[in-house]
């Protein structure tokens, strides 16, 4: 999560400003940064990744950049001049590589995957503790949500589970 005051200093403002936000190449509301503001950007969280730019007008931008997780459904070979894809939750991406079943991480920009890894699996680890909402143990070692993570239920003590991480560590 990412705060005003920290994009009010990180970019190193001199009065308060309105923003242009645009999540995953889509224009969001305008967000307020200003100096000393706890306010939270809405659009930010675990492994969400926010870039803030300033132009010499001091005119500020902030890009959100979600990571999604999904299993590849298909896979379609290159044939009369197409390329090879994958389709994944229903949206088809270029690629030489990945296979039918592959977990993948891949980020969107208006509607299309614009990148696409192999997500980290950790396989077989069993529960001993959840903390609300926002991270659990497992083998010893805690693990947090990543803002995408979407079955939050699944995850119960004494279960045992296959992880998948985003690029940043966090449990998608």
């Amino acid at each position: 999560e990412v705060k005003s005051k920290t994009i009010y200093s990180d970019l190193g403002l001199g009065e308060t400003t309105k923003a242009d936000v645009i999540v995953d190449g889509k224009t969001a509301a305008d967000f307020t940064v200003k100096k000393g503001d706890d306010t939270k950007l809405e659009a930010s969280g675990n492994g969400v990744l926010v870039e803030a730019f300033v132009d010499n007008d001091d005119n500020v931008t902030l890009v959100v950049i979600n990571t999604y997780v999904g299993e590849i459904s298909k896979v379609t070979a290159a044939k009369d001049g197409d390329d090879r894809y994958v389709t994944v939750d229903g949206k088809k991406f270029e690629t030489e590589s990945f296979e039918k079943d592959d977990v993948v991480l891949y980020t969107m920009a208006d509607g299309e995957i614009q990148t696409m890894t192999l997500a980290e699996v950790v396989a077989g680890v069993e529960v001993t503790k959840t903390t609300g909402d926002s991270s659990f143990v497992a083998d010893g070692e805690t693990y947090k949500y990543s803002a995408k993570m979407s079955n939050k239920g699944d995850v119960k003590v004494d279960s045992v589970l296959d992880l998948y991480l985003d690029s940043y560590g966090y449990v998608i």
